[in-house]
This record gives structure tokens, sequence and C-alpha cells, in this order.
């Protein structure tokens, strides 16, 4: 009896034995997959960071650029603002000047006119007698001169050019009253 005790216990023994091993291999074998999971988890982790690392330094210099397009699409910005207005001052001032330049070619043809009419000639008689003249009126006729033409148009081309604030008209007026043709005539 105690032999078939003592050769139960042994078998007990050789069975919790191998059953002790089997289980140290088994721990073995787990412990080793978990720390080849936690090796890969970690190698993992720091390849994770790294991509974070070089992600926020990306992240940080499109921040960057963004700050840097966003000053020169608000100076881009701010110019066309100022440029509109610049020239719309410009076509205002480009409208106003074409109009005083219209009135000043406006009243250069009629001085123009009043120079070339029928009433004076360019030695300032008149070139034709009126169409309601009877014989003997001449008497009582006033022919213009040169003179009084002058006069007329000097006078014209003054009002004209003080009506429209120009200087060129007001320049033409003294030019016209200075005689530049006295030389010429003699």
């Amino acid at each position: 009896m105690i032999a078939d005790l003592q050769g139960e216990f042994e078998d007990e023994l050789n069975q919790t034995n191998k059953q002790e091993e089997n289980d140290q291999n088994s721990y073995l074998m787990e412990k080793q997959a978990s720390e080849s999971e936690k090796a890969s988890a970690d190698k993992l982790t720091k390849q994770k960071i790294g991509e974070i690392a070089q992600l926020e330094g990306e992240k940080a210099s499109y921040d960057s650029d963004v700050q840097t397009h966003s000053k020169s699409l608000k100076a881009a910005k701010d110019y066309s603002k100022r440029l509109g207005q610049e020239c719309a001052v410009k076509a205002q001032d480009y409208i106003r000047e074409s109009k005083s330049r219209a009135d000043e070619l406006q009243a250069i043809d009629e001085a123009t006119e009043i120079l070339s009419g029928a009433a004076v000639n360019t030695a300032g008689k008149v070139t034709s007698p009126p169409s309601d003249a009877h014989p003997g009126d001449e008497a009582f006729l006033q022919i213009p001169t040169a003179e009084a033409g002058k006069r007329k148009i000097v006078a014209f081309l003054r009002s004209k050019g003080q009506k429209l604030n120009s200087r060129t008209l007001m320049q033409l007026a003294e030019m016209a009253s200075a005689d530049p043709f006295g030389k010429v005539g003699g």
C-alpha cells in the first residue's frame, strides 16, 4: 500500500511536474510573445512620436507660411483699395480736364470763327457791303478795323478763360493782345 501510494504520488508528482513544465513553457512563450508585442508597440510608439514631431514641425512651417501669406494678402488688398481710390480720383480729374479742354477748344473755335467771319478780313475792311445797303449809306457805315476785331477776340478769350478758369485761354488772350504779327506787318 505504501508502494501503491508512493507510485501514485510519483505519478502525481510527474504529472504535476509536467503540468508545471508545460505551464512554465506556456508562461515563457506568452512572456516572449508579450515582450515581442511590447517591443513592437514601443517601436511603433517611437515611430508615431517621430511622425508627430515631424508633422508638428511641418504644421509650424505651414502656420508660418499662412501668416506670411495672410500679411501679403492684406497688404495686396490694402494696395488694391488705395489704387482703386487713386484711379477714381484720376478718372474724375481726367473727366474734368477733358471737359475743360473741350470748352477751351470750343472757345478757340468761336474765336477763330469770329476772326474768319464775313465782317473782318486780313486788312480789317468789310469784305462785302450788307445786302440791305442803299446807295449813299456808306457814309454812315462803320468799317471795323483790325484793331477792333482784335480787341473783340481778346475780350472774348479773357471772358472764356475766366469763366472756365483756364490758364491756357488767359495766356492765349495775352499773346493775342501783344500783337504777335506786328513785326511781320511792318
